[in-house]
């Protein structure tokens, strides 16, 4: 069982333009274990995940936006 509590971490995603891409973006990070919620901001071009640190890393966070075709900026 996952112990440790939650984080949140957001993410700078500079190619992200609509509403559907975000959509897009919200889709392929819930599917992710150890994703308990996903805020998409598409003004700020930027997704905020809360998460649990026990069992999925920021790393593979980053790497689960940039498989569903966004790249991840500079924080």
């Amino acid at each position: 069982m996952c112990q440790g509590g939650k984080k949140e971490v957001a993410l700078s995603i500079p190619t992200l333009k609509c509403e559907s891409c975000g959509g897009k973006l919200k889709t392929a990070l819930e599917q992710v274990k150890g994703v308990d919620g996903v805020r998409v901001q598409v003004p700020e071009k930027r997704v905020v995940v809360n998460f649990k640190p026990c069992a999925v890393s920021e790393q593979q966070l980053r790497a689960a936006v940039e498989h569903a075709g966004f790249p991840v900026g500079a924080a």
